[in-house]
């Protein structure tokens, strides 16, 4: 088994127009904390992203949708925010994460890659 944390990184942008919009902050000084902390990365959703993504011009086979649904399981199960994943199932997550095609060039996104590919074992997992 696998764990990977369901981390929360970024930017919150919810708070961050929030203390724009009250004053609180310039949108110069918004834009600057937006570039220092990154662009918002929820784990789970993107993860999710990862696991749905499929090439348009390659499809995706029977055997492979059915290994995808087994990782989009355990995301829905997950609690206490952490990911448990069968080894083969990580491997397949973490092979799809290295190749999925990003948007942006983002630390968060990279550290989210990294996350994947580095989980912990059991033994690894507080209790």
């Amino acid at each position: 088994m696998k764990f990977i944390e369901l981390k929360k990184l970024g930017t919150d942008l919810e708070t961050l127009n929030r203390r724009l919009q009250a004053g609180e902050i310039t949108q110069g000084e918004a834009e600057a904390e937006l570039a220092r902390n990154g662009a918002p990365a929820d784990y789970r959703v993107l993860i999710g992203a990862i696991v749905n993504r499929v090439d348009p011009q390659k499809g995706i086979d029977y055997g492979q949708m059915k290994r995808r649904f087994r990782i989009a399981d355990a995301l829905e199960a997950a609690e206490g925010g952490v990911l448990a994943l069968e080894d083969e199932d990580h491997r397949l997550l973490a092979d799809l994460a290295q190749m999925h095609p990003w948007g942006i060039v983002d630390r968060n996104l990279a550290q989210l890659v990294e996350d994947i590919r580095n989980a912990a074992g059991e033994a690894a997992v507080p209790r």
